[in-house]
């Protein structure tokens, strides 16, 4: 089982976002700030999660003095057993979204929280049963048929680790299956993924849930693709993968073919400081397509 933290740790995002946020006076230090994100991402119905390559900001005693934060946590998310990972995932998730909010809208901390499209409809906890108007539709254990009447729910991570059809089959029982209630009808090699971050965000939203294609063929020229290469460091999924578009250049060989000179993954966001990730004379094999995304649902 995996270990608890005893300290609480922000991102490089999250520490612009928690910066620029404090800039503005609502608060009187960092932590009351991260105190709230935490509590807004809560409102936001967050999934329960672990944030990755962060830096440590506060120890968990002076965080959560009382222990009404764990005690709060601990009543709505009983299956989480290392609550202080738990508060540090959705600080950074509470800081995104409040910096959306803050940014895109103009609002104070006041104004968000009685804003709708910042409260509910950006992230999703794993409730028994979602609902269809957030497009996902959690399929009861008896009722599944695996891509038939459901997909599996995965994280990003672990379909960048390799995704395979006959893999979910052989262990449907370890995955949570949805009915993605959108256009697309369930089918192999599809799956449903939690895409965060702001390097996207014109075309995905922070938190958004996506149905992706596993393994796609054909021209990947100008999709949004998950792609997976070792000098990869992406630090709003915290990996060796990435969500971009796929941009490429090619050119013939003496043998008639052709091989890539460039491949280009390219942010589409309201951001201008997330710039693209540039590979020139890749290898065969090097820079790994996972998947393709096919709809954002919600």
């Amino acid at each position: 089982m995996e270990r608890d933290k005893d300290v609480i740790g922000l991102s490089v995002e999250s520490q612009r976002y928690l910066k620029e946020i404090e800039e503005r006076g609502w608060f009187k230090e960092g932590q009351e700030l991260a105190r709230f994100a935490l509590a807004y991402a809560v409102r936001a119905n967050t999934l329960a999660g672990n944030a990755s390559q962060v830096e440590t900001r506060w120890a968990s005693g002076n965080f959560d003095k009382t222990g009404e934060i764990r005690a709060v946590l601990g009543a709505l998310y009983p299956d989480c057993k290392t609550p202080v990972r738990l508060m540090e995932h959705l600080v950074n998730v509470g800081l995104s979204l409040l910096h959306s909010g803050v940014t895109r809208e103009g609002k104070g901390p006041a104004e968000l929280l009685t804003t709708p499209a910042y409260s509910q409809d950006t992230t999703t906890r794993s409730d028994p049963d979602p609902s269809p108007a957030r497009g996902l539709r959690v399929v009861p254990p008896d009722e599944v048929q695996p891509f038939v009447n459901s997909v599996p729910l995965l994280e990003l991570k672990i379909a960048a680790g390799g995704f395979s059809t006959d893999q979910v089959l052989a262990s449907a029982n370890d995955f949570e299956w949805v009915a993605p209630e959108g256009r697309t009808r369930p089918g192999p090699g599809l799956f449903i993924a939690q895409v965060g971050g702001e390097s996207m965000n014109r075309r995905i939203p922070n938190g958004a849930w996506c149905l992706w294609r596993a393994n796609p063929t054909g021209t990947r020229q100008g999709k949004v693709v998950l792609a997976q290469h070792g000098d990869i460091n992406d630090p709003e999924l915290g990996g060796r993968y990435t969500v971009k578009i796929y941009e490429s250049e090619k050119v013939a060989t003496d043998d008639g073919g052709w091989r890539h000179s460039v491949v280009r993954l390219k942010p589409d966001s309201d951001d201008p400081s997330f710039d693209p990730i540039v590979f020139e004379s890749l290898e065969e094999g090097e820079l790994a397509i996972v998947a393709e995304l096919v709809e954002v649902l919600a």
